[in-house]
C-alpha cells in the first residue's frame, strides 16, 4: 500500500514539473509566453494590451500604446519615448515609481524625461522644437559702392572733352565682445580707388585710399576702457600731380603710417567715442627711391621715427532711416619735432541710400601733415597747406 502511494506521490510531482509548476523553469517560460502574446512587435512599434507589470523596465527608445496602468516600482529609462492610449494632463510630473492612469493620447514623438513636466502644448508627430539662438558676441558688416560716369562728345561746338571715371570704396569692420563685457576688440578697414580717363591723355588714379585699424581694449568704468590701437595707412598705386604729368608725388607704401599707441578710450554714447594717448609711436615708411627725401624722411633714408601723443574722435549716426554719416578726427603731435604743430587727418562719409543697390555718396577729408610739402605744377614749393578732397558718387551700393 505503501508502495502505491509513494508511486502516486511521484507521478502527481511528475505531472507539475510537466505541467510548470510556479516557480519552475517550465512554468518562467510560459509566464513570458503568456506576456508576450499580449505584446506585437511591429517595426519596433510595442502595443500593450495589458498592465505593465512591476519591475518591467523600459528600454531606451522604445515606443509603447499603453491600455492598462503603470505600476509603481516600474522604471521609465531617459529618453524614452511612448504613445499613451490615455492622457496626461498639462503640468502633470513624471516621478520614477509613479502609477500613472492613462484616459488619453500622448501624441507620437513626444519625449518623456525623468522629473519633466508635461507642456501644456502638443508637438505634433515628426515635428522639430526650434532651439533657442545661441547669444553671439560677434558684430560685422560691411559696405561697398561703385560709381561710374561717363563723358561722349561728337562735334560738340561747345567743347568739352571725352572722360570715362569709376569710384569704388569699401567699409568694413568686425567686433568682438567677451560675455561679461570685460575685453573688446575692434577692427575695420577702408579702402577706396577711383580712375578718370581722359581723351588723349593716360589713365590716372581719382581716389587711393588703404586704411586698417585694430583696436583692443579692458574695461575699467562703465564709459572708460584700457586701450591699445594699432593703425596703418598707405595708397595701392603711383599718384601724379596731372594727368600729363611724369614726376610721382606718391606711391604704395610712399609714404606709409603704422602707429601704435597707449591710451584709455570713453564712450561719450552710442554716437560719439573719443580715444586719447599720451605715449603713441609713428613710423613713417618711403620705399620709392623717387621720392627720396618726401614726407619728413632724411634723403636716403626710408622710414622716420616720431614719437609723441594721439587723439581719435569718431561719430556715427543714421540722420535718417536712409541717410547715415561716419567721421572720426585724427591729431598727432610729435613731441621730437616741432610738438606744437599737429597732423591733422578729418573725414566724414555720408551716405543716402535711394534703393536697396542704389546710393548716393559724398566723402569730404581734409589732410594737415608738417612734414608734407605741397608743390605747384613748375615744381615752386609752398611748404605744408591744408590738403582738401571731395568726392561724390551715386551708383550701385550693397551693404550687410
Amino acid at each position: 500500500m505503501r508502495l502505491i502511494i509513494k508511486l502516486l506521490i511521484l507521478s502527481l510531482l511528475f505531472v507539475f514539473l510537466a505541467a510548470g509548476f510556479p516557480g519552475t523553469v517550465n512554468a518562467r517560460h510560459k509566464n513570458d509566453a503568456n506576456h508576450m502574446s499580449h505584446v506585437e512587435h511591429n517595426a519596433g512599434l510595442s502595443k500593450l494590451t495589458d498592465t505593465l507589470h512591476p519591475a518591467d523596465t523600459l528600454q531606451i527608445n522604445d515606443t509603447l500604446q499603453l491600455n492598462g496602468t503603470l505600476h509603481p516600482g516600474d522604471t521609465l529609462q531617459i529618453n524614452d519615448t511612448l504613445q499613451l492610449n490615455g492622457t496626461l494632463h498639462p503640468g502633470d510630473t513624471l516621478q520614477i515609481n509613479d502609477t500613472l492612469q492613462l484616459n488619453g493620447t500622448l501624441h507620437p514623438g513626444d519625449t518623456l524625461q525623468i522629473n519633466d513636466t508635461i507642456p501644456a502644448k502638443d508637438v505634433a508627430p515628426d515635428e522639430e522644437i526650434a532651439e533657442e539662438p545661441r547669444p553671439s558676441y560677434w558684430a560685422k558688416g560691411l559696405h561697398t559702392a561703385a560709381n561710374f560716369s561717363q563723358i561722349s562728345l561728337s562735334n560738340w561746338t561747345t567743347g568739352g572733352q571725352n572722360s570715362v571715371s569709376l569710384t569704388s570704396f569699401l567699409n568694413a569692420f568686425i567686433n568682438y565682445k567677451t560675455p561679461d563685457d570685460r575685453f573688446t576688440w575692434e577692427n575695420s578697414l577702408d579702402l577706396g580707388y577711383g580712375l578718370i580717363n581722359q581723351e588723349h591723355r593716360r589713365t590716372v588714379k581719382s581716389d587711393d585710399k588703404i586704411d586698417f585699424s585694430t583696436k583692443f581694449g579692458r574695461r575699467a568704468s562703465e564709459t572708460w576702457s584700457y586701450s591699445t590701437l594699432l593703425n596703418f595707412r598707405t595708397q595701392f598705386a603711383p599718384g601724379f600731380k596731372s594727368p600729363g604729368d611724369t614726376l610721382k608725388i606718391s606711391n604704395f607704401m610712399a609714404p606709409g603710417y603704422l602707429n601704435l599707441s597707449f591710451g584709455m578710450n570713453h564712450q561719450l554714447d552710442q554716437h560719439i567715442t573719443l580715444y586719447m594717448s599720451p605715449l603713441a609711436g609713428r613710423i613713417v615708411y618711403l620705399w620709392d627711391e623717387e621720392l627720396d627725401g618726401s614726407f619728413g624722411v632724411e634723403a636716403g633714408e626710408n622710414k622716420r621715427y616720431e614719437f609723441g601723443g594721439f587723439i581719435r574722435v569718431q561719430f556715427r549716426a543714421n540722420l535718417m532711416d536712409n541717410i547715415s554719416v561716419n567721421s572720426k578726427l585724427e591729431l598727432f603731435s610729435n613731441y621730437l619735432d616741432k610738438p606744437k604743430n599737429f597732423d591733422v587727418n578729418a573725414e566724414a562719409r555720408i551716405t543716402m541710400q535711394i534703393t536697396r543697390f542704389i546710393a548716393a555718396n559724398i566723402l569730404l577729408q581734409a589732410v594737415y601733415n608738417e612734414n608734407a610739402r605741397v608743390k605747384l605744377a613748375d615744381g615752386t614749393e609752398l611748404g605744408p597747406r591744408l590738403q582738401l578732397k571731395q568726392v561724390f558718387g551715386l551708383g550701385f551700393s550693397y551693404r550687410f
